[in-house]
């Protein structure tokens, strides 16, 4: 069984360009989460790409490019048999994918690039958000507290990724995983 992603690739065809993403929407989780939690994770559903310089409508454009491209390849590198290790080997060329998990929205699969050699790969887990801050904090496949701001610029969905023992990321959200 693969994951759902195929058919997010469908929904993505339009444009990698950079958006604002969606509000949460759907049906109602199998498991009860905090109301913060659902709408972080369906928040963060998406293929993030690093912004290199500033955050004008050139540059987010140009992070984006390739977006969808890297997902169709991370889609096409996912095993026919799910399990933890097969999940920790794959990685999008650039940036991190967001998959929430569809029974329960506090489960989430990532998928970071190689260069975060700190982010494990697979299915972590949604611990806490705010929602007046942004603030969203969520366990990795191995355990490790990854701390993530969500926010926008220019009606672009940003995320920035606090970096242990280094200076954070800023990302711009380019296609999202989830309708």
């Amino acid at each position: 069984m693969r994951l759902p992603l195929a058919a997010v690739f469908l929904s993505l065809a339009t444009s990698a360009a950079a958006q604002t993403l969606p509000p949460l929407t759907g049906p109602a989780p199998t498991t009860v989460v905090s109301p913060e939690i659902a709408r972080a994770s369906h928040a963060l559903a998406a293929i993030w790409r690093p912004l290199a310089g500033p955050a004008t409508e050139a540059g987010l454009t140009a992070a984006c490019n390739g977006a969808v491209d890297d997902m169709r390849a991370l889609d096409n590198a996912m095993p026919d048999q799910l399990n933890a290790a097969a999940l920790a080997a794959l990685h999008p060329a650039h940036g991190i994918v967001f998959v929430p998990a569809a029974e329960d929205p506090s489960d989430m699969f990532a998928f970071p690039s190689s260069d975060l050699t700190w982010f494990a790969s697979g299915l972590g887990k949604l611990v806490a958000a705010n929602e007046g801050t942004g603030e969203v904090s969520l366990r990795d496949a191995e355990g490790h507290a990854i701390l993530i701001t969500l926010g926008h610029v220019a009606g672009h969905a940003m995320l920035r990724l606090t970096v242990p023992g280094g200076d954070p990321i800023t990302y711009v959200g380019c296609a999202a995983t989830v309708n």
